[in-house]
């Protein structure tokens, strides 16, 4: 057996400021899917499970203001893993490998506000860098080398509107930015707009 400790701290001085800390560790072991060895037949016996750490400090909280509440979270987080399971291709075949190392830190921002009774607005954005620091594969190094397909950045507006008759409306919009699709970084997915 193996234990994940967790731990979390929070501080409330104010309703409108929540302060907290917060530190988790995490042991995936690999499913049988991912198991599969890179020729599709039999298992590939050198995979081993991902571990990671993780810490995120942040602030949230409520500020009531007449009629139009805010609510608001900034949170930032480091998240080192070892030995990640990262997929591969060959020749269209799916199989998984181990990084040695990745490590992926960043920023999310949420404000949510209710100017009209039944009408919310929020915002939110993530920014997030990830990186292999340590991984070699069939003699190429990839250390430095973005995380294929994790996008830096992604901004989300919501509108919804919802009448005591139980009538709802509601409008999302969704930008991504552009994202890697491959190891060595040599090709990228598009930003999209949805």
């Amino acid at each position: 057996g193996r234990t994940s400790p967790m731990a979390s701290l929070g501080w409330t001085p104010r309703e409108w400021a929540n302060a907290y800390f917060r530190y988790g560790s995490a042991f995936e072991p690999p499913t049988t899917t991912e198991l599969a060895s890179e020729t599709g037949t039999g298992f590939n016996l050198e995979l081993d499970p991902q571990v990671a750490q993780s810490w995120e400090i942040g602030v949230k909280g409520r500020v009531p203001a007449r009629q139009m509440g805010l609510r608001y979270e900034l949170a930032g987080y480091y998240i080192a893993v070892r030995d990640e399971l990262v997929p591969q291709d060959t020749n269209g075949l799916t199989w998984f490998a181990n990084a040695g190392q990745t490590r992926r830190s960043g920023l999310e921002l949420l404000l949510e506000l209710s100017p009209l009774p039944g009408l919310t607005a929020s915002f939110a954005y993530a920014f997030g860098v990830s990186k292999f620091v340590e991984f070699e594969l069939a003699g190429n190094d990839f250390a430095g080398k973005r995380v294929p397909g994790i996008p830096d950045h992604v901004l989300t507006v919501d509108v919804e509107w919802k009448h005591s008759s139980g009538v709802w409306a509601a409008w999302e919009t969704r930008v991504v930015s552009a994202i890697e699709v491959d190891n060595g970084n040599t090709a990228q997915a598009a930003s999209y707009v949805v």
